[in-house]
């Protein structure tokens, strides 16, 4: 991942995310985690509306997303 793109993240997770400053989310795994689907599905840059979402569902976001779950599944057990 590039700087801009873990910068995002953060700020999507900080407070400027969907719901993240919801008591069951802020500053949490399971609120990051919301982040990086969020920056994926919805931030991410892409070439065209139907390209991000076959990325986001099918491609390098979907694969972002599950290293990701599995990575916070990992640091939870």
């Amino acid at each position: 991942m590039n700087e801009q793109a873990v910068a995002k993240v953060r700020a999507l997770y900080d407070g400027q995310g969907r719901g993240a400053s919801l008591k069951t989310s802020k500053g949490t795994a399971f609120g990051l985690l919301n982040s990086i689907t969020e920056f994926v599905d919805h931030h991410r840059r892409a070439q065209s509306t139907e390209n991000r979402l076959d990325a986001a569902w099918f491609g390098q976001g979907a694969l972002l997303k599950q290293k990701a779950w599995k990575q916070l599944i990992g640091e939870a057990a």
